[in-house]
C-alpha cells in the first residue's frame, strides 16, 4: 500500500478514504441512551484510561515540543507528528485561542472534558507568550493526574468550575458524553464571558441525535452522535450566535446507525459581546 501511495495524488487518496471510512467498532443504540449489562459502566473513570494516559504522557510531551508540526493524536501512540486529522484539530484550536486572546497578555480557558491537560500544552506550543489561566474539568482520576502534572493550573471533577466566567469555554470531544447535552450547552454558555467552542464532535445532518456505544482504552462509553442543527438551536437558546463552523476530516463508522457521522465543530459568541 505504501508503494502505490507514492504515485497517487493526495486528492484521490482522500476520495478513496471517503468511500471507505475507517472502522471504529462503535455501534448504534436503537433503544436510546442506556447502560446495560453489555456496556461497562466505568467509562472514562476506568483505571485503563488513566494507565494509558500516564504511560503515553512522556511521548506526548516530546511530540508537542519543538518547531515541528502538531499533527499529534494523544489518543494514539503519539509517535507521529504528521497526522493530518490531528493537525486540523490542533490548528483549529489555535485559531479559536488566538481569536479569544486578541492581543491580551492573559486570558482564561475552561477545558470541559480536557483529560489531563493536553490542550494546555498545545496552547503553550502555539502561543508561548500568552499567559493562560487554564481550568480543566474531567473525571476524578484524570483530574488528580492533571493536578500533579500542572500544579499551576486548575483541575476539577465536579461542576464547581462553572461558578465563574472564562474568556473561552471549550468542549472538545466531550459534549457527546453528557446524557443531557442540551442542558450542558446551557451551563457552558453561562460560564463564558464571550466564546464557546464545541469541537471535534460526531455530527449528522439529516436524522435526529442518537446514542451509540464506543469502545476505547479497554472500556466502553455511551455517547451521542449529535444533529448539527439541534446543537446550533441549543446554543441559540442560550443567547449565542455562530461565529465559525469547523470540519476536521474524521468520518467514523457506527454500526447500524441511521446516518454515518462526520466530526464537526462550532465556535459561538455571546450575543451581548458582539
Amino acid at each position: 500500500m505504501n508503494r502505490w501511495r507514492r504515485f497517487v495524488p493526495p486528492i484521490f487518496i482522500d476520495w478513496f478514504r471517503s468511500l471507505f471510512p475507517r472502522e471504529t467498532g462503535w455501534r448504534y443504540l436503537p433503544d436510546g441512551w442506556q447502560v446495560g449489562d453489555e456496556v461497562q459502566a466505568d467509562g472514562w473513570s476506568a483505571e485503563t484510561v488513566l494507565e494509558t494516559y500516564r504511560e503515553k504522557w512522556p511521548l506526548f510531551v516530546r511530540a508537542v515540543s519543538g518547531p515541528g508540526p502538531l499533527g499529534v493524536a494523544h489518543e494514539s501512540s503519539c509517535e507521529r507528528r504528521d497526522d493530518m486529522l490531528s493537525h486540523n484539530v490542533v490548528m483549529s484550536f489555535g485559531y479559536v485561542l488566538g481569536l479569544a486572546a486578541q492581543s491580551k497578555p492573559r486570558m482564561s480557558l475552561l477545558d470541559w472534558g480536557g483529560g489531563t491537560g493536553h490542550y494546555y500544552l498545545f496552547a503553550q506550543a502555539l502561543f508561548p507568550s500568552l499567559e493562560l489561566d487554564y481550568h480543566c474539568k474531567d473525571v476524578a482520576s484524570l483530574a488528580r493526574f492533571g493536578t500533579a502534572l500542572f500544579p499551576e493550573a486548575h483541575f476539577y471533577d465536579t461542576s464547581e468550575c462553572l461558578q465563574r466566567s472564562y474568556d473561552l469555554v471549550m468542549a472538545s470531544a466531550s459534549l457527546l458524553y453528557a446524557r443531557d447535552w442540551r442542558a450542558l450547552i446551557t451551563e457552558l454558555a453561562g460560564a463564558t464571558g464571550r466564546y464557546l467552542y464545541i469541537a471535534n464532535t460526531p455530527m449528522v445532518q439529516h436524522v435526529p441525535s442518537f446514542p451509540f456505544v464506543q469502545r476505547h482504552y479497554a472500556t466502553e462509553y455511551v455517547g451521542w452522535c449529535l444533529n448539527a442543527k439541534e446543537v446550533r438551536q441549543a446554543a441559540e437558546k442560550s443567547d449565542l450566535v455562530l461565529v465559525r463552523e469547523f470540519v476536521y476530516g474524521y468520518r467514523p463508522i457506527i454500526r447500524g446507525a441511521p446516518e454515518q457521522p462526520a466530526y464537526h465543530g462550532f465556535l459561538f459568541e455571546r450575543r451581548h459581546s458582539i
